[in-house]
């Protein structure tokens, strides 16, 4: 692993005009993420918050446990389906944005990122591949949620699971577009071949560290903040990047 950090940091010191091109991108797709959350989110709440408004009224004393076994009856209350027909479709709005926008510049970045260390074949594997993964921990989310919507300790860390699911193997799969292989074993591969589990785990830890520091710069300066974000944070990622590649370049010649 030693080896791997040194040949990433020796690339990355080497490639500073892509690397200043990748965190211009990476930026870009962040501020678009961020818009997309902007324009949807406020009128999900809204309209949830109207739901409870009106089954609250409708129910008045009724154990809030119990409002789960009335799911097809509630949508029959007035103005009800209105609002739920809202959520549904702000709610689907961002999910296929976020997933669009992730896979055309997340699948950019790493492209961009192999062809300077080696040649690699792309082919529709790399947006479908990623989207499998995205569906699957959507219905995780969806899955558990609807047991545990009362304990928001529980819905988060859910949430917050399913994206490091995500994220491990989307990573994983974009690590290993050196290696041929069939489909089914694509999609497989991070969980039949775990390889870059002690390294991603290295990774998030570090990530942490560095989401912590930019929430108490955040919070000292908003200046600061978005300064250390667009240079100090997205950098990282691409000197991440860097040393899963050549992980998996190493666990490929093992």
């Amino acid at each position: 692993m030693i080896q791997e950090i040194k040949k990433a940091l020796t690339l990355f010191l080497e490639k500073k005009k892509i690397i200043f091109f990748l965190v211009l991108i990476e930026l870009m797709f962040f501020t678009l993420i961020l818009g997309v959350q902007f324009f949807t989110i406020p009128t999900i709440f809204e309209s949830t918050s109207k739901i409870f408004e009106i089954v609250q009224n409708t129910y008045t004393g009724t154990d809030p446990s119990q409002l789960l076994t009335k799911g097809p009856e509630i949508l029959q209350i007035d103005g009800i389906q209105k609002h739920y027909s809202t959520i549904l479709t702000y709610t689907g709005i961002n999910l296929i944005s976020s997933l669009i926008l992730f896979l055309i510049f997340q699948g950019l970045i790493w492209f961009l990122l192999h062809k300077t260390i080696h040649k690699v074949h792309v082919d529709i594997n790399l947006f479908l591949i990623p989207a499998i993964y995205f569906f699957i921990c959507l219905l995780l989310i969806f899955t558990l949620t609807p047991y545990i919507y009362q304990n928001e300790f529980l819905t988060i860390n859910i949430m917050i699971g399913a994206i490091v699911i995500f994220t491990y193997l989307s990573s994983f799969f974009y690590a290993a577009l050196c290696i041929k292989k069939t489909f089914l074993e694509m999609l497989l591969s991070p969980i039949k071949t775990p390889v870059l589990v002690l390294p991603f785990v290295s990774l998030i830890l570090i990530t942490l560290l560095l989401t912590l520091l930019l929430i108490g710069i955040f919070k000292m300066s908003e200046i600061l903040g978005i300064a250390y974000f667009a240079t100090i944070y997205l950098t990282s990622f691409q000197l991440s990047r860097i040393f899963l590649i050549y992980t998996m370049k190493k666990f490929q010649k093992d």
